[in-house]
């Protein structure tokens, strides 16, 4: 499976605040919960490990969804749908940021 890296411009920033400060993305794979792959995202955001997400009260994860959901003023779309306007999906797979300088 190929790994992409790519450059944010102003297609991926799409109006959020997500990829402010980063450099590159990389686009991967999509999880088979499109659930957990936002709350990944989210984590990643917020300097969380995914791991700790994890460990949460399902009451406190839902918390953090409808977080990112209000913060983005997204609060009645689909989880999936969220994640494709959010994101910027290619072929249906979603980006994961990355806060460094890519080494030519």
């Amino acid at each position: 499976m190929m790994i992409t890296k790519q450059k944010i411009n102003e297609q991926f920033r799409g109006g959020f605040s997500l990829f402010d400060g980063y450099e590159t993305v990389e686009l991967v794979p999509e999880s088979k919960n499109n659930q957990d792959a936002l709350l990944w995202l989210w984590c990643y955001d917020a300097n969380f490990m995914p791991a700790d997400f994890t460990r949460m009260s399902k009451s406190f994860q839902s918390k953090i969804i409808m977080e990112l959901l209000n913060r983005n003023k997204l609060k009645s779309v689909p989880i999936k749908v969220v994640i494709d306007g959010l994101v910027i999906a290619e072929d249906g797979r979603p980006v994961r940021p990355y806060k460094y300088k890519e080494d030519d």
